[in-house]
């Protein structure tokens, strides 16, 4: 047998067929575990909020309960550092140490999905590798909106965020930010190797567009994230939610809606949702942020102190009576024992 550079051409050739059975291996699991995390995040994924002590820091102990109510209430999945844990808002530090205690505290037995939207590429792919370093399971971003980008562009963010960090991607279409995901990058993402999902907060008619066109089970999960499209969503087939507000304060409630949803009784489903938007109505109205009231509310039910990141506001003395005899009105919604 010839010789190449002191090796035999039958074993240059006999390496690299094995070198390539291992990355066909290797691919295989990826796909197979990337398809079992979309399989155990059916139901709801609470975004869980970031509870801070007086003095603005992170309350550990209430963070660890908050993880605890929310798994006694059925939580599939958990969303850390998302728009209701103020991602954007907190620091580096603190997002590390949110993300860290809610890993910790899990320990495994749902997934944990972290969020690390930032304006740049270099800054996402840190945060990610943060995320990778501390365990999530999955990690979540908006696009990057401080700049108008098109499709093409987005698509190569999200790929290169995805392959450089080497986890799954949940791609957040936040209507609450300037730039967001229509149809045509939607169709980018869903042939994108390493982007498992899109998270949808924008209007019914594109959640139920991105459901039909997109979501294929164990691939590619279209996630619902609107408290109001909750009822809605599941009727047209949605079968991965995300909640904030609602997946905090009154988690046994959502799941409730969700098991209803699954035995097919449709009526609860209705009246289920139609209490939850009461609730929602009523409490949203009751501060200039919904984020912050949620805080406030959760602060009545003994975790944190109400307060939220700057530029979020303090709660007013007034809020906080407003807030606790709303939720004496609605006892079925939110357990406070």
């Amino acid at each position: 047998m010839k010789s190449l550079g002191g090796k035999s051409v039958f074993c240059r050739f006999g390496n690299l067929k094995t070198i390539r059975r291992l990355e066909k291996s290797v691919s295989k699991a990826k796909k197979t575990r990337a398809a079992n995390l979309l399989d155990r995040l059916t139901g709801m994924t609470v975004a869980l909020a970031t509870p801070l002590d007086e003095r603005g820091r992170v309350h550990m102990k209430d963070l660890r309960k908050l993880v605890d109510r929310a798994l006694a209430g059925g939580a599939a999945g958990f969303l850390a550092l998302g728009w209701c844990g103020e991602q954007p808002l907190l620091m580096d530090a603190d997002r590390r140490l949110v993300l860290e205690t809610i890993v910790e505290e899990t320990n495994g037995r749902i997934p944990v999905i972290a969020g690390v939207s930032e304006q740049s590429l270099p800054r996402a792919l840190a945060q990610a590798k943060m995320a990778r370093a501390v365990g999530a399971d999955l990690i979540l971003s908006t696009p990057p909106y401080s700049y108008p980008l098109g499709a093409a562009l987005l698509a190569e963010y999200f790929a290169r965020l995805a392959g450089e960090s080497r986890m799954g991607l949940i791609v957040y279409n936040n209507h609450e930010v300037g730039v967001h995901v229509d149809l045509e990058l939607a169709a980018r993402l869903a042939k994108t190797d390493g982007v498992v999902g899109i998270k949808d907060t924008s209007t019914m008619s594109m959640l139920q567009r991105l459901l039909s066109l997109f979501h294929r089970p164990g691939r590619f999960i279209i996630l619902s994230g609107d408290e109001y499209h909750l009822g809605p969503g599941l009727l047209v087939g949605v079968t991965h939610t995300t909640m904030g507000g609602p997946g905090n304060l009154c988690p046994w409630w959502c799941s409730d809606i969700h098991l209803a949803a699954r035995q097919n009784r449709w009526a609860d489903v209705a009246a289920g949702h139609r209490r939850l938007v009461q609730f929602c109505d009523a409490l949203y109205a009751l501060g200039p942020s919904p984020y912050a009231i949620v805080k406030v509310a959760l602060s009545v039910l003994g975790y944190g102190s109400g307060l939220s990141t700057p530029p979020l506001p303090a709660p007013t003395a007034a809020q906080r009576k407003a807030v606790a005899r709303l939720l004496k009105k609605f006892p079925d919604v939110v357990p406070q024992a």
